[in-house]
């Protein structure tokens, strides 16, 4: 090879580099561009996820809440149902009582009725004897 043909050949070599060069430079730049949506897109996404972290939470919470309110409820029921025959057990107890105290009335008032006329015989008796017994003048 001669002096020329070398030239032309480190000539071609140049441009041969300097075409991968500038190739080289367009795909870091489209891998540079690639990166930076990459990164924005993994932003978003980070965002995103926040967000709906977020929203899970405030769904698990609301059950929780909706649980408890549920729950609460069931033993106010429960705490209903309990005084309602509580109060069923004292309005029993309360005619229990009245029927016992009527139950007494008659024999009260027999006992009464037999009493006054006892008396009202006795009395009788003692004046029919008193008038028999004293003389007549």
């Amino acid at each position: 090879m001669n002096a020329s043909q070398l030239t032309i050949y480190i000539d071609g070599l140049a441009n041969d580099i300097k075409t991968i060069r500038e190739a080289f430079d367009k795909l870091n730049d489209e891998h540079k561009q690639t990166l930076q949506f990459l990164n924005d897109l993994r932003r978003k996404l980070e965002v995103e996820n926040a967000l709906l972290q977020r929203e899970v939470e405030e769904l698990i919470h609301a059950k929780l809440e909706r649980q408890q309110d549920r729950d609460e409820r069931l033993l106010l029921k429960r705490e209903i149902e309990e005084l309602n025959k509580w109060k069923d057990d004292q309005k029993k107890e309360r005619d229990e009582k009245s029927r016992r105290i009527w139950a007494f009335g008659p024999n009260i008032a027999g006992a009464v009725v037999t009493g006054v006329l006892s008396i009202i015989i006795s009395l009788t008796t003692i004046l029919i004897v008193t008038y028999f017994k004293t003389p007549t003048p």
